[in-house]
Protein backbone atom coordinates (compact mmCIF):
# COMPACT_ATOMS: atom_id res chain seq x y z
CA UNK A 1 0.00 0.00 0.00
CA UNK A 2 2.92 2.63 0.90
CA UNK A 3 4.83 1.33 -2.11
CA UNK A 4 1.98 1.91 -4.71
CA UNK A 5 1.05 5.67 -2.76
CA UNK A 6 4.82 6.51 -2.75
CA UNK A 7 4.86 5.50 -6.94
CA UNK A 8 1.65 7.29 -7.35
CA UNK A 9 3.53 10.98 -5.98
CA UNK A 10 6.71 10.17 -8.29
CA UNK A 11 4.69 9.00 -11.60
CA UNK A 12 2.65 12.75 -10.57
CA UNK A 13 5.67 14.79 -10.17
CA UNK A 14 7.19 13.63 -13.47
CA UNK A 15 3.94 13.27 -15.17
CA UNK A 16 4.77 16.97 -16.45
CA UNK A 17 0.87 18.30 -15.94
CA UNK A 18 0.52 18.79 -12.39
CA UNK A 19 -2.51 21.49 -11.77
CA UNK A 20 -0.91 23.18 -8.90
CA UNK A 21 2.11 23.04 -7.51
CA UNK A 22 3.99 20.08 -6.42
CA UNK A 23 5.13 21.23 -3.19
CA UNK A 24 3.52 24.42 -1.49
CA UNK A 25 5.06 24.24 1.78
CA UNK A 26 8.29 22.54 3.24
CA UNK A 27 9.60 22.24 6.72
CA UNK A 28 13.42 21.36 7.81
CA UNK A 29 13.25 20.22 11.74
CA UNK A 30 16.30 20.03 14.22
CA UNK A 31 14.98 18.13 16.94
CA UNK A 32 17.09 17.11 20.00
CA UNK A 33 16.30 16.39 23.49
CA UNK A 34 17.20 14.76 26.90
CA UNK A 35 15.31 12.71 29.70
CA UNK A 36 16.05 12.18 33.40
CA UNK A 37 14.00 9.02 34.41
CA UNK A 38 13.87 7.72 37.78
CA UNK A 39 12.20 4.94 39.76
CA UNK A 40 10.62 2.38 38.25
CA UNK A 41 11.69 3.66 34.39
CA UNK A 42 15.41 2.59 35.51
CA UNK A 43 14.73 -1.03 35.69
CA UNK A 44 17.25 -2.65 33.33
CA UNK A 45 14.53 -4.41 31.28
CA UNK A 46 12.20 -1.49 31.18
CA UNK A 47 15.17 0.99 30.12
CA UNK A 48 16.02 -1.19 27.50
CA UNK A 49 13.28 -0.72 25.36
CA UNK A 50 13.05 2.49 25.97
CA UNK A 51 14.04 5.74 23.49
CA UNK A 52 17.08 6.89 23.81
CA UNK A 53 17.95 9.52 26.85
CA UNK A 54 19.50 12.08 24.64
CA UNK A 55 18.48 12.43 20.66
CA UNK A 56 19.13 14.69 18.12
CA UNK A 57 17.17 14.20 15.15
CA UNK A 58 16.42 15.79 11.90
CA UNK A 59 13.12 15.87 9.88
CA UNK A 60 12.38 17.28 6.71
CA UNK A 61 8.89 17.17 5.56
CA UNK A 62 7.03 18.09 2.29
CA UNK A 63 3.41 19.45 1.94
CA UNK A 64 1.38 19.31 -1.58
CA UNK A 65 -1.06 19.73 -3.73
CA UNK A 66 -0.93 17.30 -7.18
CA UNK A 67 -3.89 17.67 -9.59
CA UNK A 68 -6.35 18.09 -6.15
CA UNK A 69 -4.41 15.53 -4.40
CA UNK A 70 -3.02 16.51 -1.28
CA UNK A 71 -0.25 15.38 0.44
CA UNK A 72 2.10 15.53 3.32
CA UNK A 73 5.60 13.28 3.18
CA UNK A 74 8.09 13.11 6.04
CA UNK A 75 11.85 11.83 6.16
CA UNK A 76 13.38 11.33 9.64
CA UNK A 77 17.26 11.10 9.70
CA UNK A 78 17.46 9.50 12.91
CA UNK A 79 15.65 6.06 11.34
CA UNK A 80 16.11 7.21 7.99
CA UNK A 81 12.63 6.45 7.36
CA UNK A 82 10.46 7.95 5.19
CA UNK A 83 6.90 8.58 6.27
CA UNK A 84 3.69 9.04 4.14
CA UNK A 85 1.38 11.35 6.79
CA UNK A 86 -1.52 12.30 4.52
CA UNK A 87 -2.69 11.24 1.01
CA UNK A 88 -6.01 12.23 0.20
CA UNK A 89 -8.10 13.46 -2.70
CA UNK A 90 -11.78 15.36 -2.25
CA UNK A 91 -14.20 15.49 -4.68
CA UNK A 92 -17.24 17.81 -5.07
CA UNK A 93 -19.97 16.47 -5.89
CA UNK A 94 -22.59 19.70 -5.42
CA UNK A 95 -22.02 23.11 -3.84
CA UNK A 96 -23.64 21.41 0.22
CA UNK A 97 -21.71 17.93 -0.77
CA UNK A 98 -18.37 16.35 -0.76
CA UNK A 99 -16.53 12.72 -0.80
CA UNK A 100 -12.82 12.59 0.96
CA UNK A 101 -10.78 9.54 0.22
CA UNK A 102 -7.48 8.22 1.04
CA UNK A 103 -5.19 8.85 4.18
CA UNK A 104 -5.79 11.81 6.23
CA UNK A 105 -7.21 12.99 9.97
CA UNK A 106 -10.64 13.74 11.15
CA UNK A 107 -10.74 15.92 14.07
CA UNK A 108 -14.03 16.08 16.13
CA UNK A 109 -12.29 16.89 19.36
CA UNK A 110 -13.32 19.75 21.83
CA UNK A 111 -10.48 21.07 23.95
CA UNK A 112 -6.45 21.73 24.64
CA UNK A 113 -5.90 18.58 27.09
CA UNK A 114 -8.82 16.82 27.67
CA UNK A 115 -10.79 15.25 24.21
CA UNK A 116 -13.44 12.50 24.25
CA UNK A 117 -14.46 13.38 21.44
CA UNK A 118 -11.06 12.64 19.81
CA UNK A 119 -12.77 9.34 18.21
CA UNK A 120 -10.58 8.96 14.95
CA UNK A 121 -7.72 10.59 15.71
CA UNK A 122 -5.83 8.47 17.86
CA UNK A 123 -2.10 10.16 16.86
CA UNK A 124 -3.46 13.98 17.67
CA UNK A 125 -0.53 14.49 20.77
CA UNK A 126 -2.60 14.97 23.66
CA UNK A 127 -1.68 18.40 24.19
CA UNK A 128 -2.53 19.89 20.66
CA UNK A 129 1.07 20.86 19.72
CA UNK A 130 2.65 19.14 17.12
CA UNK A 131 6.30 21.16 17.04
CA UNK A 132 7.88 17.47 15.24
CA UNK A 133 5.43 17.26 12.63
CA UNK A 134 3.86 13.95 13.82
CA UNK A 135 0.58 13.47 13.35
CA UNK A 136 -0.38 10.53 11.23
CA UNK A 137 -3.47 10.30 8.84
CA UNK A 138 -5.15 6.59 9.01
CA UNK A 139 -6.98 4.91 5.73
CA UNK A 140 -10.37 6.68 5.39
CA UNK A 141 -13.17 7.84 3.18
CA UNK A 142 -15.58 10.59 4.67
CA UNK A 143 -18.93 12.10 3.57
CA UNK A 144 -19.40 15.76 4.23
CA UNK A 145 -22.61 17.66 3.86
CA UNK A 146 -23.07 21.37 5.19
CA UNK A 147 -26.32 23.51 4.20
CA UNK A 148 -26.29 27.18 5.91
CA UNK A 149 -25.96 26.35 9.67
CA UNK A 150 -26.27 22.22 9.46
CA UNK A 151 -23.46 19.91 8.83
CA UNK A 152 -23.53 16.06 8.73
CA UNK A 153 -20.43 13.87 8.83
CA UNK A 154 -20.05 10.45 7.87
CA UNK A 155 -17.22 8.57 8.51
CA UNK A 156 -15.55 5.27 7.88
CA UNK A 157 -11.63 4.55 8.97
CA UNK A 158 -9.32 1.62 8.85
CA UNK A 159 -6.36 1.92 11.36
CA UNK A 160 -3.57 -0.58 9.70
CA UNK A 161 -1.39 -0.12 12.33
CA UNK A 162 -0.44 -3.16 14.71
CA UNK A 163 -3.24 -3.53 17.31
CA UNK A 164 -2.40 -1.48 20.42
CA UNK A 165 -4.92 -1.79 22.94
CA UNK A 166 -2.96 0.37 25.44
CA UNK A 167 -3.35 3.43 23.30
CA UNK A 168 -6.30 2.63 21.26
CA UNK A 169 -4.70 1.87 17.70
CA UNK A 170 -5.36 -0.88 15.04
CA UNK A 171 -8.52 -0.35 15.37
CA UNK A 172 -11.76 -0.12 12.20
CA UNK A 173 -14.27 2.26 13.26
CA UNK A 174 -17.58 4.05 11.67
CA UNK A 175 -18.62 7.79 13.18
CA UNK A 176 -21.05 10.06 12.29
CA UNK A 177 -21.48 14.36 13.36
CA UNK A 178 -24.19 16.55 13.74
CA UNK A 179 -23.16 19.88 13.57
CA UNK A 180 -25.56 22.58 14.29
CA UNK A 181 -24.54 26.33 14.49
CA UNK A 182 -27.22 28.42 17.07
CA UNK A 183 -26.26 31.31 16.31
CA UNK A 184 -23.16 33.46 16.03
CA UNK A 185 -22.01 32.55 19.61
CA UNK A 186 -22.73 29.15 20.01
CA UNK A 187 -22.52 25.83 18.20
CA UNK A 188 -23.33 21.86 19.42
CA UNK A 189 -22.36 18.59 18.12
CA UNK A 190 -23.48 15.33 18.16
CA UNK A 191 -21.64 12.31 17.24
CA UNK A 192 -22.17 8.53 17.05
CA UNK A 193 -19.30 5.61 16.84
CA UNK A 194 -18.63 2.56 16.70
CA UNK A 195 -15.56 1.06 17.29
CA UNK A 196 -14.28 -2.71 16.26
CA UNK A 197 -14.49 -4.93 18.94
CA UNK A 198 -16.84 -2.52 21.44
CA UNK A 199 -20.79 -1.54 21.06
CA UNK A 200 -21.91 2.05 19.46
CA UNK A 201 -21.11 5.33 21.45
CA UNK A 202 -22.77 8.43 21.86
CA UNK A 203 -21.48 11.49 22.73
CA UNK A 204 -22.23 15.67 22.37
CA UNK A 205 -20.58 18.95 22.50
CA UNK A 206 -20.61 22.74 22.51
CA UNK A 207 -18.46 25.68 21.97
CA UNK A 208 -20.26 28.93 23.43
CA UNK A 209 -17.98 32.33 22.74
CA UNK A 210 -19.46 34.44 26.06
CA UNK A 211 -17.70 37.66 25.18
CA UNK A 212 -15.19 39.12 22.68
CA UNK A 213 -12.55 37.68 25.41
CA UNK A 214 -13.67 34.29 26.42
CA UNK A 215 -15.31 31.00 25.26
CA UNK A 216 -16.88 27.98 27.54
CA UNK A 217 -16.63 24.96 25.78
CA UNK A 218 -17.41 21.12 26.89
CA UNK A 219 -18.14 17.46 25.34
CA UNK A 220 -18.38 14.12 26.51
CA UNK A 221 -18.74 10.90 25.25
CA UNK A 222 -19.97 7.38 26.40
CA UNK A 223 -20.66 3.17 25.67
CA UNK A 224 -20.78 0.52 27.57
CA UNK A 225 -17.69 -1.31 27.08
CA UNK A 226 -14.12 -0.22 26.17
CA UNK A 227 -10.88 -1.54 24.04
CA UNK A 228 -8.78 0.10 26.31
CA UNK A 229 -6.38 -2.86 28.42
CA UNK A 230 -6.27 -2.37 31.81
CA UNK A 231 -3.93 -4.31 34.76
CA UNK A 232 -5.33 -7.17 36.82
CA UNK A 233 -3.66 -5.68 39.94
CA UNK A 234 -3.74 -9.39 41.20
CA UNK A 235 -1.82 -11.20 38.39
CA UNK A 236 0.23 -8.09 36.72
CA UNK A 237 -0.92 -9.37 33.39
CA UNK A 238 -2.70 -7.00 31.17
CA UNK A 239 -5.64 -7.72 29.33
CA UNK A 240 -8.56 -6.26 27.21
CA UNK A 241 -11.78 -8.25 28.84
CA UNK A 242 -13.55 -4.82 29.01
CA UNK A 243 -15.20 -4.89 25.84
CA UNK A 244 -18.29 -6.67 26.74
CA UNK A 245 -18.28 -6.26 30.65
CA UNK A 246 -21.85 -4.15 29.60
CA UNK A 247 -20.32 -1.32 31.92
CA UNK A 248 -21.07 1.88 31.00
CA UNK A 249 -17.84 4.00 30.47
CA UNK A 250 -18.26 7.79 30.02
CA UNK A 251 -15.91 10.18 29.44
CA UNK A 252 -15.76 14.02 30.02
CA UNK A 253 -14.81 17.65 29.66
CA UNK A 254 -15.55 21.13 30.75
CA UNK A 255 -13.20 24.23 29.97
CA UNK A 256 -12.80 28.12 29.46
CA UNK A 257 -10.48 30.05 27.88
CA UNK A 258 -9.57 34.16 28.20
CA UNK A 259 -7.72 36.03 25.93
CA UNK A 260 -6.79 39.44 27.20
CA UNK A 261 -6.37 42.53 25.36
CA UNK A 262 -2.69 42.08 25.77
CA UNK A 263 -2.68 39.06 24.68
CA UNK A 264 -2.59 37.12 27.72
CA UNK A 265 -4.35 33.73 28.09
CA UNK A 266 -5.88 31.56 30.65
CA UNK A 267 -7.33 27.77 29.63
CA UNK A 268 -8.94 25.89 32.71
CA UNK A 269 -9.99 22.56 31.94
CA UNK A 270 -11.59 20.10 34.16
CA UNK A 271 -11.98 16.30 32.77
CA UNK A 272 -13.08 12.91 34.13
CA UNK A 273 -12.63 9.22 32.04
CA UNK A 274 -14.45 6.32 33.55
CA UNK A 275 -11.86 4.12 31.71
CA UNK A 276 -9.18 5.32 34.05
CA UNK A 277 -8.87 3.78 37.65
CA UNK A 278 -11.06 4.86 40.58
CA UNK A 279 -9.43 5.53 43.96
CA UNK A 280 -10.38 2.04 45.31
CA UNK A 281 -8.56 0.46 41.76
CA UNK A 282 -5.73 2.55 42.22
CA UNK A 283 -4.58 1.37 45.43
CA UNK A 284 -4.30 -2.26 43.90
CA UNK A 285 -2.69 -0.99 41.33
CA UNK A 286 -0.13 1.39 42.97
CA UNK A 287 1.34 -1.82 44.79
CA UNK A 288 5.23 -2.24 45.09
CA UNK A 289 5.29 -6.11 44.89
CA UNK A 290 4.04 -5.41 40.99
CA UNK A 291 7.53 -3.65 40.55
CA UNK A 292 7.67 -2.57 36.93
CA UNK A 293 4.93 -4.51 35.64
CA UNK A 294 2.22 -1.48 35.45
CA UNK A 295 4.57 0.24 33.61
CA UNK A 296 3.09 -1.22 30.20
CA UNK A 297 0.06 0.35 30.79
CA UNK A 298 0.76 4.27 30.64
CA UNK A 299 -1.01 6.44 28.58
CA UNK A 300 -0.62 10.06 27.89
CA UNK A 301 -4.13 10.41 28.71
CA UNK A 302 -2.69 9.06 32.38
CA UNK A 303 -3.91 6.69 34.39
CA UNK A 304 -6.60 7.76 36.87
CA UNK A 305 -9.75 9.36 35.73
CA UNK A 306 -10.13 12.79 37.21
CA UNK A 307 -7.81 15.49 36.18
CA UNK A 308 -7.04 19.23 35.93
CA UNK A 309 -5.66 21.40 33.64
CA UNK A 310 -4.29 24.84 33.72
CA UNK A 311 -2.45 27.17 30.88
CA UNK A 312 -1.31 30.50 31.06
CA UNK A 313 0.46 32.10 27.77
CA UNK A 314 1.51 35.11 26.49
CA UNK A 315 2.85 36.36 23.01
CA UNK A 316 5.02 39.60 23.05
CA UNK A 317 5.70 40.21 19.21
CA UNK A 318 7.82 37.99 17.85
CA UNK A 319 7.75 35.48 21.45
CA UNK A 320 5.03 33.14 23.00
CA UNK A 321 5.40 31.71 26.58
CA UNK A 322 3.57 29.22 28.07
CA UNK A 323 3.10 27.73 31.51
CA UNK A 324 1.05 24.61 31.65
CA UNK A 325 0.14 22.68 34.50
CA UNK A 326 -2.03 18.95 34.56
CA UNK A 327 -2.92 17.56 37.90
CA UNK A 328 -3.75 14.09 38.70
CA UNK A 329 -6.38 12.86 41.19
CA UNK A 330 -3.72 12.46 43.95
CA UNK A 331 -2.48 16.10 43.25
CA UNK A 332 0.83 14.91 41.42
CA UNK A 333 1.17 17.21 38.27
CA UNK A 334 3.15 17.60 34.87
CA UNK A 335 4.36 21.14 34.89
CA UNK A 336 5.52 22.27 31.43
CA UNK A 337 7.22 25.54 29.93
CA UNK A 338 7.42 26.58 26.65
CA UNK A 339 9.07 29.32 24.83
CA UNK A 340 8.62 29.80 20.94
CA UNK A 341 10.63 32.20 19.27
CA UNK A 342 10.19 33.88 15.45
CA UNK A 343 13.96 34.51 14.58
CA UNK A 344 12.38 35.46 11.01
CA UNK A 345 9.67 35.04 9.13
CA UNK A 346 10.86 31.43 8.16
CA UNK A 347 12.52 30.16 10.82
CA UNK A 348 11.21 29.42 14.18
CA UNK A 349 12.60 28.23 17.46
CA UNK A 350 10.91 26.44 19.71
CA UNK A 351 12.22 25.04 23.30
CA UNK A 352 9.83 23.39 26.61
CA UNK A 353 11.44 22.29 29.97
CA UNK A 354 9.13 19.64 31.51
CA UNK A 355 9.27 18.68 34.78
CA UNK A 356 6.66 16.40 37.63
CA UNK A 357 5.67 16.94 40.68
CA UNK A 358 4.16 15.32 43.58
CA UNK A 359 4.46 12.51 46.31
CA UNK A 360 7.26 9.10 45.38
CA UNK A 361 4.50 7.12 44.83
CA UNK A 362 2.31 9.16 43.32
CA UNK A 363 1.12 8.94 39.59
CA UNK A 364 3.23 11.48 37.67
CA UNK A 365 6.58 11.16 40.04
CA UNK A 366 5.94 6.90 39.48
CA UNK A 367 4.26 6.49 36.05
CA UNK A 368 5.53 8.60 34.08
CA UNK A 369 7.96 7.67 31.67
CA UNK A 370 9.94 11.52 31.62
CA UNK A 371 10.39 13.00 35.07
CA UNK A 372 12.40 15.61 33.02
CA UNK A 373 12.99 16.32 30.12
CA UNK A 374 14.17 19.29 28.12
CA UNK A 375 13.30 20.05 24.19
CA UNK A 376 14.52 21.84 21.33
CA UNK A 377 13.08 22.15 18.14
CA UNK A 378 14.66 24.45 15.18
CA UNK A 379 12.34 24.88 11.98
CA UNK A 380 12.60 26.09 9.11
CA UNK A 381 9.81 26.63 6.91
CA UNK A 382 9.88 27.56 3.00
CA UNK A 383 7.26 28.47 0.78
CA UNK A 384 6.65 27.40 -2.78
Amino acid sequence: MRTSILLFLLASLFAGKAYTKVANEGNIIIHGYQLDRTGLWQTPLVKSSLADAKKINGVLSLNGDISGFEYQLKYASKTAKSTLQTLFYIVDIDDNLSLQVGKFIENWQLGYNANPLNLTDPYHPSDNNDDLNEKLGINAVAIRYINNDISVDLYAGDDDRARDAVRGYGYKSQGMRLGYTLNDDTDISIIAQKKQGVKVGFGAGFRYIANNNSKIYASFFSRKGTALARLNPTTGIINTDRTDDDKRYTRSMLGWHWTGDNNFNVIIELSNDERGMDQSAWEKFNNPALGAAGLALVRPEGLRQYYRFFRLGKIMAQHEVSLSRRLSADNSALNILKWRYDLTQNLQLNTSFSQTSGAPNSEYKTYFPAQTSASIVLRYTTFF
